[in-house]
């Protein structure tokens, strides 16, 4: 069965999702369809159009001989508003001919998530010059509405985006959220180190920060934009990752898994039969062999006690990959100060876990916590 039916059996046999929503990808995605009121401005208060910096000891600079045009800006413009209008409709046809590349797998990750945002409003794109001559890193905010909610939650979103032989803007799409989180194609080095450089710049930060207080602000008064962003859309996420993307790689898995095994039977079909006496001595070997294992499996009261114990406590990796743009905080609540910011996709070495929260290790001997709902696990 192909990925795409897949997706059509599951939301046909949970039509309680469709019921309620019909919209988008992560809560940090979006903009509105031109003709729908969509609202698009650019901020020109940065300080530079320049993205550099050092990030793990190298420095990246930008084409630092152009500035970003207003011709290029109503470009970025339109460009967004085409993808997003694909994106709420999920109309694949429309997104390849303006995200290179899409995946099979995102193609069927979009049909279950475009289910839950309606319209994208107020958006102001922020714009920076990429690394290479004609390529951009662009931040985007707006107010995004939810379907069957009047109440508009501000978000954003970050793109890079280049142009091809044609002339033409495209998005690089292995740097979505999607592909940053499930790492289905590998993105090129210096470009995801310029994002992060560009994450960590005064302005993103600020602009970061006073959309997710809002949002933070907006979830707390109200229940229902609660309830879709922090349980039924995840819950959606997670169906779409058993039902799909799971299923997907555990075929793949067998599939090289049983390749593996018939190469092994064919190497191991010659056995030597043992003598007698060896058979003998084997037996008697196997059987003190066995007993002594019989009691060594034997666990003691104190072991017994020490195994309930560590099974009640749940367990905390070694390191943690973002799934979304995240705020990193001072402490384990939404009240504190966020001290960081984080892009889909780094890891973060982990202290431990408090509550709904993963307190991870930052840069400079520092210290911040995630909300675990907005990371995973890498083994």
């Amino acid at each position: 069965m192909s990925i795409l039916n897949k997706m059509n059996v599951m939301l046909g046999t949970n039509k309680k999702y469709i019921v309620i929503a019909t919209i988008c990808v992560t809560l940090l995605s979006g903009c509105t369809p031109q003709g729908n009121g969509a609202n698009t401005e650019h901020n020109t208060e940065t300080e530079n159009n320049n993205v550099s910096g050092t990030v793990n000891g190298q420095t990246y600079v930008p084409n630092s001989e152009f500035g970003v045009e207003d011709d290029i800006n109503k470009k970025i413009d339109d460009l967004l508003i085409r993808y997003y209008a694909a994106y709420v409709n999920a109309d694949i046809a429309s997104l390849e001919k303006i995200t290179v590349p899409l995946t099979e797998m995102e193609k069927s990750y979009i049909t279950a998530m475009s289910q839950y945002y309606e319209e994208y409003r107020n958006i102001e794109c922020y714009v920076k010059n990429g690394i290479s001559e004609d390529s951009y890193i662009v931040s985007a905010s707006f107010d995004m509405k939810f379907y069957e909610q009047e109440v508009l939650a501000p978000s954003m979103n970050l793109f890079y985006i280049e142009t091809n032989d044609n002339g033409e803007l495209y998005i690089n799409n292995l740097y979505s959220d999607f592909n940053l989180t499930y790492s289905e194609v590998a993105v090129d080095k210096y470009i995801f180190d310029a994002l992060k450089t560009y994450a960590m710049q005064d302005d993103y930060i600020a602009l970061s920060n006073k959309v997710h207080t809002q949002f933070d602000t907006l979830i707390k008064e109200n229940q229902d934009i609660y309830q879709l962003t922090k349980r039924t859309i995840p819950a959606a996420r997670q169906q779409w990752e058993d039902t799909v993307y799971y299923a997907q790689s555990s075929e793949t898995e067998d599939t090289q898994n049983q390749g593996t095994e018939g190469t092994e039977n064919t190497q191991n079909t010659e056995v030597t039969p043992p003598t007698e006496d060896t058979t003998s001595s084997e037996q008697n070997t196997q059987t003190s062999e066995s007993e002594s294992q019989a009691e060594s499996q034997q666990p003691s009261e104190s072991e017994s006690e020490s195994e309930i114990e560590s099974q009640s406590q749940p367990a905390v990796p070694k390191k943690v990959k973002a799934t979304t743009e995240i705020n990193i905080r001072s402490g384990p609540s939404t009240d504190t100060d966020i001290c960081d910011n984080g892009l889909p996709g780094m890891e973060y070495d982990v202290v431990g876990i408090e509550g709904e929260w993963t307190k991870v290790k930052l840069s400079h001997g520092r210290t911040g916590y995630i909300m675990s709902i907005y990371v995973e696990p890498i083994s």
